[in-house]
């Protein structure tokens, strides 16, 4: 039978954070960032394409109102995934806090060492999340703000 100490050492050595889900390196951010920029430009394009094919008042109305409404649903998702991705990693820590003040035997020795480490990756990771998330955010606004510009001018127009 394995002791409390055997266990604990046991599942620090096969829980190295590291090993499934390592730390951003400075490559992958410029990745995630130029990803995110080169999708934003393409989705940027294709609304004023949608827009530039519009013939008639009715049709170019249409259009932006369904751009806008795709605008709406992307950015509420988008602040869906960072708000979710907050309060996991505030959770976490003030489920390690619990543990420290209740003196558990979980929160000493090798798996401290391993919650620390998961906390610091996961912070790194809010942190991308939120700066793709911003870039994403601009690109979407642009384009809700194009549509809005495109519907008052056909409105103003068709008067």
């Amino acid at each position: 039978m394995l002791t409390q100490e055997e266990i604990s050492r046991n599942r620090t050595q096969d829980w190295v954070p590291s090993k499934y889900h390592p730390k951003p390196t400075p490559v992958m951010n410029a990745l995630l960032y130029g990803w995110t920029t080169a999708s934003s430009v393409f989705s940027i394009l294709i609304a004023v394409l949608i827009l530039r094919v519009a013939v008639s008042p009715p049709e170019t109305i249409i259009y932006s109102l369904l751009i806008m409404i795709y605008v709406k649903v992307r950015l509420h998702g988008s602040g869906v995934v960072l708000f979710m991705s907050h309060e996991a990693l505030v959770g976490n820590r003030r489920h390690m806090r619990l543990l420290d003040l209740l003196g558990s035997p979980q929160s000493v020795g090798g798996s401290r060492e391993a919650l620390e480490a998961t906390h610091s990756i996961e912070e790194a990771e809010l942190s991308r999340t939120k700066t793709a998330l911003m870039i994403e955010a601009c690109s979407l606004n642009l384009i809700g703000a194009g549509a809005a510009i495109y519907l008052v001018v056909t409105l103003v127009k068709s008067l």
